[in-house]
């Protein structure tokens, strides 16, 4: 209601405009308040939303809008590659499936594919490309509290070796999970950039590893490079010619 009003309000004309208790709505509003999303003025006795909740309408706005430029993309990139293609964005410190498009021939995944699955950060193709948009401090608490833990045998557990990892994938522009994640699967990602040249999703392509052969993924690393720059365009971003 509040960011429908479009100017502060008292307790009594929210808790009109919502028809709910006042005595609810002031609960409701108080835990705004003190989430830092709201502020009440002292002398009015007013409320109005902060710019920290407009924040929150800004990230899921760009959320959905990423999702809908990527869908042509993802669908074309299925297509070319004949392989399953997903595109995964980070959210509290883990990757989570914005859409996918199913390869050509219906090839079945081991895993459920569904809008919303979350993976791990490390152990994934995407998740490693949406470390890259991690600020220093940022990846040191990702690496402090969510730590290096083996999903497969083939999981990079040791902290040097994952930070050169990471170098790699940034030099290389694209991320490769050789069944670190889950054994009997590959995947390789590259990063989508807002107009800032901030790392916001990452596009992927995902299949079991007797169809995504090491001759495979350098065959379709390119694809999923190319997909990626053309959301990339798409969303704003351009390449600063030298």
């Amino acid at each position: 209601m509040m960011a429908l009003a479009r100017r502060p309000l008292r307790l009594q004309e929210i808790a009109h405009a919502v028809s709910m208790p006042q005595s609810t709505v002031s609960r409701f509003v108080s835990a705004l308040v003190t989430a830092g999303y709201a502020t009440q003025n002292s002398e009015t006795l007013k409320y109005q939303l902060t710019l920290r909740f407009c924040k929150i309408g800004d990230a899921l706005r760009a959320q959905f809008n990423i999702r809908d430029i990527c869908k042509p993309y993802l669908y074309a990139l299925a297509q070319k590659s004949k392989e399953a293609a997903f595109i995964y964005a980070e959210e509290n410190m883990t990757a989570v499936c914005l859409d996918f498009a199913n390869s050509p021939d219906g090839h079945v995944r081991t895993v459920t594919e569904r809008v919303g699955r979350t993976v791990s950060m490390h152990s994934t193709a995407s998740g490693k490309i949406l470390l890259l948009g991690y600020s220093d401090e940022m990846l040191e608490k990702f690496l402090t509290t969510r730590g290096l833990p083996p999903r497969t045998d083939n999981t990079i557990t040791d902290r040097t070796q994952f930070m050169i990892m990471l170098d790699h994938v940034r030099e290389d522009g694209f991320a490769v999970d050789d069944e670190e994640n889950e054994l009997g699967m590959r995947s390789i990602a590259a990063p989508i950039l807002d107009y800032d040249g901030k790392v916001v999703a990452a596009v992927e392509i995902s299949s079991r590893s007797n169809r995504l052969s090491y001759y495979e993924i350098n065959r379709i690393k390119d694809y999923v490079i190319e997909s990626a720059s053309a959301i990339s365009a798409a969303l704003g971003y351009r390449v600063e010619e030298e």
